[in-house]
């Protein structure tokens, strides 16, 4: 398998999550509304200043909206409209034994039990190794 092969595996391993997406739309079924039709209304939020994002991006035909929290170490304080932001989440949880040595037989990692923040950054740095390697290619 080569190295572009091995890059194309990893990338399916993973799937795109959009994290800081808020809904600007209530939905209201039509067999629950009273003009049988399906209603959309801006949907209200117990903070203003999300309901008044909400209804900026209702009136503008958006159906979502971004936030992120103005203090990182606050998340749960002042927020501010940002763009989307992205965390990249495994498809499956597990590899096989098969599976793993196809894809990282030939790279030696440290085996520091308990340290897996070392062993991961060492990964990243690899993939990104192997992923300029194929960019110059």
């Amino acid at each position: 398998m080569t190295d572009a092969e091995k890059l194309e595996k990893l990338k399916s391993m993973f799937v795109q999550k959009v994290v800081n997406a808020c809904s600007a739309v209530e939905r209201v079924p039509a067999k629950y509304s009273r003009s049988g039709q399906e209603e959309r209304h801006p949907r209200l939020y117990r903070r203003g200043d999300l309901s008044t994002w909400a209804k900026e991006a209702f009136d503008r035909g958006e159906d979502v909206f971004y936030v992120e929290p103005v203090d990182k170490n606050d998340p749960n304080g002042a927020l501010r409209l940002s763009g989307p932001k992205y965390e990249y989440v495994m498809v499956n949880n597990s590899l096989t034994q098969e599976e793993y040595e196809e894809l990282f037989g030939e790279y030696e990692f440290e085996k520091v039990p308990g340290d897996y923040k070392t062993v991961l950054s060492n990964l990243r740095s690899k993939v990104q190794n192997v992923a300029e390697t194929e960019v110059e290619r």
